[in-house]
Formats: structure tokens, sequence, C-alpha cells
């Protein structure tokens, strides 16, 4: 994974440039940034100018979900409608991700999320 020069010093371990980054990087960076990565690479070998952008690697997403939140962080968010409780039970999670397992409890979300199992296994669901 390459880093521009001229950039200011961003922490490597969360973040992956799409220059040096591909498939063969999906259990890092996931499948959207690897296919960002094939897609400047190919386009830029064919002459066409794309600037260098950069993804947000699977360990800091994890870091992110998984950081201890203060649940007074959500007292200024109103209940959904429709959906009485949920405000009560997000505010209960000591994580981000706690909320958002909050917010899909009991859903059928057969019709509107795909669940790929090699995400179970790279602990990206649980």
């Amino acid at each position: 994974m390459t880093t521009p020069s001229g950039v200011a010093n961003l922490n490597s371990e969360y973040i992956a440039w799409f220059k040096g980054t591909g498939m063969n990087d999906v259990a890092s960076i996931g499948g959207k940034g690897a296919s960002l990565g094939e897609m400047y690479s190919s386009l830029t070998e064919k002459g066409i100018p794309i600037p260098n952008g950069f993804t947000v690697t699977v360990d800091a997403y994890a870091e992110f979900v998984d950081s201890e939140i203060d649940s007074m962080r959500w007292s200024g968010v109103s209940e959904a409608e429709g959906l009485p409780g949920l405000r009560d039970l997000v505010m209960k999670a000591s994580t981000l991700r706690g909320a958002i397992h909050a917010c899909f409890e009991g859903a059928d979300t057969s019709d509107h999320l795909e669940c790929i199992p090699e995400h179970f296994s790279l602990g990206l669901l649980s």
C-alpha cells in the first residue's frame, strides 16, 4: 500500500491508498476498497487521470464501531417514528456496534441486506 508524496502523515494502519491496493487486499480493506484500488490501477494504466484516493481499513472500522461510548451521547436523539423503544435500546449499548445491532434486532433483513458468510469469519459482522 503506497502513500502519495506531499500528503499529511496519515496513519497507514487505518487507511489504504488506492494506488497499490487490489483484490488481494479484501481481508484488510474490504471488497469495495479493493475494487476501488483495482479500478484506480486499471484506469490509470490506460492513461485516464484519476486522483489517488484512500479507503478506511477493516481494522479502522472495527476500532470505530467497537469504541466505548457514553450512553448520554444518544440523549439528543429522538425516538424513531414507528419504532417505539428503539431509542432506549440504543442508549443501553456501550459501543456503536451494539447500537447498530439494537437497530436491527428483530428486523426482517432478508429483502434488504446481503450478508456474505466470509464477513462473519473476518469479524465484520457478529
